[in-house]
């Protein structure tokens, strides 16, 4: 069986490379090995890269890119669909990128398994805690509440903390389900939301788990 990971030398990736070479799986990594990532010579500088490059068909290159894309899903069973951007501060400045590569890339790959004929079965997409924004508190006034940002003039005043978008008082932290509420507050965390509902929607209506 013949695996594709996008953006398979980063961490979660390249251990999944490993894991599934075990089990006896083929697999293929695209990955644009970033230098902000990998260092200036992924060769020397790249301990991640380094424990997968011997032992998976590697394609260097950007998941933006349709000729390389449609190469590493040549006789692909499954995705792993792991390429983005990474990090919640760097994609409130850099929000062209943002969008262009986890939302462009993942709609890239849906436009490929929609419009030509591959052997997917499977497609799984790694979604993120940055949905759900702050995450979910608890106010002893209103009850669990999921507060909004922090404002400027209190954390000028050195209060950090976040709070009841209710009321206003002060709130507690608890445990923040998969049900909790979807808020994103960054321009990361929506991409990663419309990763996920775009894989989800449209590998089932072309017939394909997610």
């Amino acid at each position: 069986m013949r695996v594709l990971i996008t953006g398979g030398a980063g961490f979660i990736g390249s251990h999944i490379a490993l894991k599934l070479i075990e089990k006896g799986y083929e697999v293929t990594v695209l990955d644009n090995l970033l230098e902000q990532i990998h260092g200036v010579d992924p060769n020397k500088t790249s301990p991640l890269y380094c424990s997968i490059k011997d032992k998976v068909r590697f394609i260097k290159g950007d998941v933006c890119d349709k000729t390389l894309l449609e190469k590493g899903l040549e006789d692909a069973d499954y995705v792993i669909h792991l390429a983005a951007e990474t990090g919640t501060g760097q994609s409130m400045y850099e929000i062209k990128r943002y969008i262009d590569v986890n939302i462009g890339g993942t709609a890239l790959l849906l436009d490929i398994l929609t419009n030509t004929k591959n052997h997917v079965k499977r497609v799984v997409v790694a979604e993120s805690r940055a949905i759900y924004g702050e995450g979910k508190y608890h106010c002893e006034k209103c009850g669990d509440v999921y507060p909004t940002e922090r404002k400027d003039e209190d954390m000028a005043k050195g209060d950090f903390d976040c709070h009841c978008p209710k009321c206003g008082g002060n709130v507690k932290i608890i445990a923040t389900t998969e049900d909790s509420a979807i808020h994103p507050s960054s321009v990361y965390g929506i991409g990663k939301q419309v990763q996920g509902q775009l894989v989800h929607l449209i590998c089932k209506n072309i017939g394909i788990e997610s």
